[in-house]
């Protein structure tokens, strides 16, 4: 990762903006955080790969808003990004991998092996029911009010990833990745949108 500006140099402009990405931060850690849980949004746990794309996704919005700590900040978000990047782009891309986990998923369930609960429903139900959740996630990221372009892209991927828009979501993941890797995500990192 090309730095442009020290790690060690990132200091948050003012106090304002401060409590802003401080707020910003909370809020995602609330009902957001919660729609990859089961227990809150019943159907994410369809496909294991999904409920983990889920958590991971939904840290970025707030690792880009650590107004105390830029720094890890930074390093928090390459990291996530590195990862759906990868899952991405591997040679089972993550919204065909989904696709074929929901059905074997179904299956486990279903049968007579049934897993850690057994379901009754169709595969039709079963699927719909990982939709409606992803929805439900996607909703939940959309009414968040990001304040940088870096937590617009992580609520863009957010938002992409609920409504199972594979290719809007790796857009969103490639151009974060290129600003954190070209070092220019130091830079802008406090800069508010207008």
């Amino acid at each position: 990762m090309k730095i442009s500006l020290s790690l060690a140099e990132m200091k948050c402009p003012s106090p304002e903006i401060g409590m802003a990405f401080k707020k910003l931060a909370e809020q995602q850690r609330g009902r957001q955080e919660s729609m990859f849980s089961r227990k809150v949004n019943p159907g994410c746990e369809h496909s294991g790969v999904w409920q983990w794309a889920m958590e991971h996704t939904g840290d970025l919005i707030h690792r880009a808003s650590q107004a105390e700590l830029p720094e890890w900040g930074i390093e928090a978000l390459t990291e996530k990004t590195r990862k759906l990047h990868r899952a991405l782009t591997s040679t089972l891309p993550m919204g065909r991998d989904i696709e074929r986990q929901l059905k074997s998923n179904y299956e486990y369930h279903s049968g007579a092996d049934q897993g850690k609960y057994q379901f009754k429903g169709s595969l039709e139900l079963w699927e719909r029911m990982a939709y409606d959740a992803g929805r439900r996630y996607s909703k939940a990221y959309d009414a968040l009010e990001p304040l940088t372009h870096l937590q617009s892209l992580g609520k863009e991927a957010a938002v992409a990833l609920g409504q199972a828009h594979w290719h809007d979501m790796l857009g969103a993941i490639l151009e974060l990745k290129h600003l954190l890797d070209s070092g220019k995500a130091e830079s802008i990192y406090f800069e508010l949108e207008s």
